[in-house]
């Protein structure tokens, strides 16, 4: 019997490069994989990504440094409700917010946005 081997060879014509996403594009796909019931690694998939480099994203994303820390660069899911847990109502002109950690923050509404992100960041690194 005399042996003929096949071999597969695989030609390369070019090179793939790597793709560079937007902080505009970042920011929407980790806001897509915040939401109520998503699979971060489904959203990964569906966006051609590795679910690792989302998982990145969204850590750097709650920490404010995805994108340079400009405005719309933090996202947290929110849920607006007219009522405080329990029936109690909030002072007009006074905003709760709970976190999923059982913290619980009451800011004046016109609070600025680097203070309150201050005291967010504080509380869910307490949680």
């Amino acid at each position: 019997m005399t042996g003929t081997m096949i071999e597969r060879v695989e030609v390369i014509t070019g090179f793939r490069r790597r793709r560079r996403w937007s902080v505009e594009e970042k920011l929407r796909i980790v806001g897509e994989s915040f939401r109520p019931g998503a699979s971060v690694s489904s959203v990964a998939r569906r966006h051609e990504l590795n679910a690792n480099q989302l998982f990145t994203w969204r850590r750097l994303a709650r920490e404010g440094s995805l994108g340079g820390g400009g405005a719309g660069s933090d996202l947290v899911p929110v849920r607006v409700m007219s009522e405080a847990p329990g029936g109690a109502t909030a002072s007009p002109g006074t905003a709760e917010i709970s976190f999923p950690n059982g913290c619980r923050l009451s800011v004046a509404t016109g609070i600025e946005g680097a203070a309150l992100r201050r005291l967010a960041s504080a509380l869910l690194a307490a949680g």
